[in-house]
């Protein structure tokens, strides 16, 4: 977008996500914010001598591109936020330089590492977080740090080489099973500080983990999946949840912006992304549509779904492996179908989880994030959990960073709602014993 004529100040929100990044510009306007995309790009690792990399200094350049894109666009930028995803970090030396480009999650690093079973729940009864191999409390036992060496996840790497300023905030922080509750109770939200490169814009700490920036503008204590490379699915409390069963049913407890939020990671439009090719994802969700439903499943927790591989192939030679047959994997929409169905069937499996814990049914489940602009997947999902579903909008976390730099906190849902009308999905009842079949735990379960 170019020659806005009287263009408003702004707000410019960097989110940033595991597979690209984009700078909004936010402003309010008659009580409503107003949000606008001016630019975007690819967040790709890299690959070198067997480590998989983030391209952080690339994030970096792409970030202040994006500022010059809001000018460009003919705003007057007046503060900028950042979110990224949690766990990974840079580390800097006692100059304050990078030592080198933080490892991407997905490195093979941390295969290794084995915490024992009690350990594993000590940690989770003091910090809410499930202790995995992306953790940052794991992948720091494959470093080798000096006693000055100070850790920054990316989000404070980022602002840090912005503003030369080191920080955190509880969101970011409360991903890296580093920390207990007390700790994680600290905020240094709205904290600004000036950008070397430009006195006149102030860098904000919002909240710095995208989770977080997603789930603010969500109603509190209702139920929601942040759908992108990930399906962040949960639901926002007053308090952590912290005990057997949450545990048991792997769900992690992360700092909200003025509350707890209880998520469980599921490995989202990950797995569709490696197996797009050359299709773009509005063919694939055409072709879809006119499959068989849940003809074919995975169990999307498997270790490979997580992993860069032959997609295509490794989703085939599952389901071959779990006596489901064979799909035409060359068949349009295909593979989109069998991520769609499985995705859904997880969302049901963990709504009854959230129900359980909380005591408590729900009719209503927000998709926001990109999953929210497809409708057969959110047709599915709605089927699949029985459950109404609001999906909401696309740029979810970079709404909520807008929003944190222009409004007061606990106005943010209410300020979202009048400001974007959802797509609404009502399940079919025709397919309820269908999906009800489906649940009665699947053959690939």
């Amino acid at each position: 977008m170019e020659n806005i004529n009287c263009a408003p100040a702004c707000a410019l929100a960097i989110d940033i996500g595991a597979s690209g990044g984009r700078a909004v510009a936010g402003y309010m306007e008659n009580g409503r914010l107003v949000l606008d995309e001016v630019y975007k790009f690819a967040n790709e690792p890299v690959k070198i001598s067997g480590t998989l990399y983030w391209d952080i200094l690339r994030i970096y350049h792409e970030i202040t591109n994006g500022i010059r894109a809001a000018k460009k666009a003919g705003y007057n930028v007046e503060s900028i936020g950042i979110d990224t995803w949690g766990v990974d970090y840079g580390v800097i030396d006692k100059r304050g330089k990078l030592k080198s480009n933080p490892v991407h999650y997905r490195d093979t690093r941390t295969q290794g590492v084995i915490w024992e079973k009690e350990k594993h729940y000590e940690q989770y009864l003091k910090t809410g977080n499930i202790i995995s191999a992306i953790t940052t409390v794991t992948q720091l036992h494959t470093e080798s740090l000096d006693p000055e060496d100070k850790i920054l996840f990316i989000p404070d790497l980022l602002f840090y080489f912005l503003t030369g300023k080191m920080t955190t905030d509880r969101t970011i922080l409360a991903t890296s099973g580093l920390t207990d509750f007390s700790r994680v109770s600290e905020s240094a939200l709205n904290e600004s500080f000036p950008l070397l490169d430009d006195n006149n814009i102030r860098a904000v700490r919002v909240a710095g983990h995208d989770t977080a920036s997603a789930a603010c503008i969500i109603p509190p204590c209702e139920p929601f999946v942040i759908s992108g490379t990930w399906s962040m699915m949960g639901i926002t409390l007053p308090e952590p949840l912290v005990n057997k069963q949450s545990y048991a049913h792997s769900f992690l407890n992360m700092a909200g912006v003025n509350n707890n939020i209880l998520i469980k990671g599921i490995a989202g439009f990950f797995v569709l992304q490696q197996c797009r090719g050359n299709n773009s994802y509005e063919d694939m969700e055409k072709a879809a549509s006119v499959l068989p439903l849940a003809e074919y499943l995975i169990d999307l927790s498997e270790p490979i779904f997580g992993t860069f591989c032959d997609m295509p192939q490794e989703i085939k030679n599952y389901c071959i492996k779990t006596g489901q047959g064979e799909p035409d994997i060359s068949l349009p929409g295909m593979l989109a179908r069998i991520v769609y169905d499985s995705l859904a069937l997880e969302y049901a499996y963990t709504m009854e989880s959230i129900s359980a814990l909380l005591g408590k049914q729900f009719d209503n489940l927000h998709i926001i994030g990109g999953g929210a602009c497809d409708a057969e997947f959110c047709r599915t999902a709605a089927n699949a959990t029985g459950m109404r579903v609001t999906a909401g909008i696309k740029n979810a976390s970079a709404a909520g960073n807008a929003a944190m730099q222009l409004i007061a906190h606990d106005e943010i849902p209410d300020i979202i709602a009048s400001s974007f009308k959802p797509n609404v999905y009502i399940p079919d009842t025709k397919q309820k014993d269908f999906w009800r079949m489906k649940k009665c735990r699947t053959q690939y379960r």
